[in-house]
């Protein structure tokens, strides 16, 4: 399956109730997009980033979200990495 990216795209703690470290490795150098959809499809939360060859850590506070289950998504250039995430009171 060429959208999972087994360890490109790690989310650090998860489940989250605050502040969630996003870990991404890349080949390149490249603008992209994170992005939080919930179980119903609807984005919830996007950002856009700058990712550099290697690992990348980005810190987010998605306070604005509910508690549940969400996909994260990141986008580089139509590379797509997507990755389970679970919000907790």
């Amino acid at each position: 399956d060429p959208s999972d990216h087994d360890g490109v795209l790690r989310v650090s703690p998860n489940p989250f109730s605050g502040t969630v470290t996003i870990y991404f490795t890349s080949e390149n150098e490249a603008n992209a997009s994170m992005e939080i959809i919930d179980i119903n499809g609807r984005l919830v939360y996007m950002s856009q980033i700058m990712v550099l060859p290697g690992e990348n850590h980005f810190i987010i506070d998605p306070v604005n979200i509910s508690p549940g289950a969400y996909t994260l998504r990141i986008n580089e250039n139509g590379r797509i990495a997507t990755t389970k995430i679970v919000k907790i009171n």
